[in-house]
């Protein structure tokens, strides 16, 4: 706008002092302004037509990335707003809690399967489902079990780190009430000890037999 109103008034100027095409006076004055007016307002109407106006929203996506085991981060190598590669590590996770395991022997992380009862806590659990305790060497497993009529095929649902028998938004019990209707039995499984790596993992193979 102000360039505009710059060029006019060096071409008022020119028409009425340099070249002087046209004598300055009363009528002429009030035409050279009147004229210099109405360009202002073209533009400034053309601007807020053509200005887009109203709310504006910015939206993104937002995807949630959780590991598999639970820790505390120690370095996060990736930077903001830069395009990630496939296999990129995206944060690490404190070690130490887990170095223990190695240096562990094979009896200490040896796990036998005792039998198996009836017994686990009622709870809200969907109808037709067995509720049972996996006795081993190192303690109790609790399983809920959705037999389908025809054995043969099972799946096996265990949690994150933290545990339970539902997994996320109570995704394995609606596979409870789907799956055995297509000859696939489910069993869920609810770890000894949460958020202990070994035991989970030793708990996950003691539970493969019971699938």
């Amino acid at each position: 706008m102000l360039i505009i109103l710059c060029l006019y008034i060096v071409a008022v100027w020119a028409i009425f002092s340099k070249f002087k095409l046209v004598r300055w006076g009363w009528a002429s004055g009030s035409v050279a302004v009147l004229v210099g007016l109405l360009i202002l307002a073209t533009f400034l109407a053309l601007f807020n037509y053509l200005t887009p106006s109203g709310r504006l929203t910015v939206t993104g996506r937002v995807v949630e990335v959780t590991p598999n085991v639970s820790g505390q981060i120690t370095a996060i190598p990736v930077k903001p707003n830069v395009l990630l590669k496939s296999d990129e590590v995206l944060f690490q996770i404190d070690p130490a809690p887990f170095q223990h395991l190695f240096a562990m022997s094979d009896d200490e992380l040896s796990l036998r399967i005792i039998g198996i009862e009836s017994g686990v806590d009622q709870g809200d659990e969907v109808a037709g489902a067995r509720q049972l305790k996996l006795r081993t060497t190192r303690g109790e497993i609790p399983l809920i079990v959705h037999a389908a009529e025809t054995p043969g095929r099972a799946v096996l649902c265990i949690s994150g780190a933290i545990g339970g028998f539902d997994g996320p938004a109570k995704l394995y019990a609606r596979l409870g009430l789907e799956l055995p209707a297509l000859g696939i039995t489910v069993v869920r499984l609810n770890y000894r000890m949460p958020n202990e790596f070994g035991e989970c993992v030793l708990d996950t193979m003691a539970g493969l037999p019971a699938a």
